[in-house]
């Protein structure tokens, strides 16, 4: 199980706004694992930031961000940025994206596993209301509470 179904480690912690809850795998990194948010609709970003100083050594390793407005063509979505994880804060900076849904996946392995304590996504204001969080299968998908 790549996150905790049902326990404290579900894919909505990552966008609650708390830095005290987490997403987190429950096995090490490997190629092809990935987190994506679904911003509910198309938003306009330059940046994602995923911290985890909560777990200082549960950053992502390697990685590609692809974004998608459809969210069923990921084999040919976009790569707007690819890089390498070295601190707990991985801040993740691209051209201007219109996406409704951004996803970070893992490019290559790594013994420790990977935790998300806040997932942000940066441009103009951007509300998390009504966002949801996906991981790789299996995983718990939730939705953030709108208000």
């Amino acid at each position: 199980d790549l996150s905790t179904r049902g326990g404290t480690n579900v894919a909505s912690n990552a966008i609650d706004v708390s830095t005290t809850t987490r997403w987190r795998t429950a096995v090490a990194q490997a190629t092809a694992q990935w987190f994506q948010v679904d911003m509910a609709s198309q938003r306009t970003f330059t940046e994602i930031r995923l911290d985890t100083s909560g777990a200082s050594t549960e950053y992502p390793r390697n990685y590609k961000v692809q974004v998608s407005n459809n969210n069923t063509s990921w084999g040919t979505a976009p790569i707007v940025a690819t890089g390498t994880g070295t601190t707990a804060v991985t801040t993740i900076a691209f051209a201007p994206q219109t996406a409704q849904f951004v996803r970070v996946t893992l490019t290559a392995g790594n013994a420790a596993f990977w935790s998300i304590y806040d997932f942000n996504v940066y441009g103009t204001a951007l509300s998390r209301s009504g966002w949801t969080a996906r991981c790789s299968r299996p995983c718990e998908s939730t939705r953030v509470p709108s208000g």
